[in-house]
C-alpha cells in the first residue's frame, strides 16, 4: 500500500480505520487472555465487529460531507455526497446486523432457542467476509477523494 507512506493518510487511516475498531480489538483481546489463548467461535464476536464498522461508515459518511465543501467542481461534490449516502447505507446495515446478532445471540445461549443458532453463525460469517471488503472500500473512498483527519 503505496498510498499509505503520506504522513497525512496514516493519520486518517488511524481516525478513521483503526479508532472504530478499537472496541472490537480490545474486547477480542480481553476474551483471549480470559480464556488462557484459546481461540473459539466467540473470542472475536462479530457482533462487536458489526457495530464498531457502522461506527466508521458513519464517520466516513461525515468526513464526506464535510469534504464535499472542499472540492473544487460541483461533479466532485456530487460525487461525494453520493459516497456519503452509500456509507449511511453501510451504516444502517451494519447497525440492523448488530442487532439482529444480539438478539439471536440471546436467543441462543439464554433461551436456548437452538434453531437459531444456524441463522446466527451465517450473520456471523456475513460480517466477517464483509470487514475486509468494507476496509478496502474505505481505503478505495480515502484515495480518491483524498480525504484528511479533521480534529473538529
Amino acid at each position: 500500500m503505496a498510498f499509505l507512506r503520506r504522513p497525512s493518510t496514516k493519520n486518517w487511516v488511524i481516525v478513521y480505520i483503526v479508532f472504530p475498531l478499537i472496541p472490537f480489538l480490545l474486547g477480542s483481546l480481553i476474551r483471549l487472555i480470559t480464556l488462557s489463548g484459546r481461540i473459539y467461535w466467540d473470542t472475536f464476536n462479530a457482533s462487536e465487529l458489526s457495530i464498531c464498522l457502522a461506527l466508521a461508515a458513519m464517520l466516513i459518511n461525515q468526513c464526506l460531507l464535510r469534504s464535499g465543501r472542499l472540492l473544487n467542481t460541483e461533479e466532485k461534490q456530487e460525487d461525494a455526497a453520493g459516497e456519503a449516502m452509500l456509507y449511511l447505507f453501510f451504516g444502517i446495515i451494519f447497525i440492523a446486523l448488530f442487532s439482529v446478532m444480539v438478539a439471536f445471540s440471546i436467543c441462543v445461549n439464554n433461551l436456548q432457542v437452538e434453531e437459531l443458532e444456524i441463522p446466527l453463525h451465517g450473520f456471523q460469517i456475513l460480517i466477517w467476509i464483509l470487514m475486509p471488503v468494507i476496509i478496502w472500500y474505505i481505503m478505495k473512498t480515502q484515495k480518491s477523494f483524498r480525504l484528511l483527519t479533521s480534529i473538529i
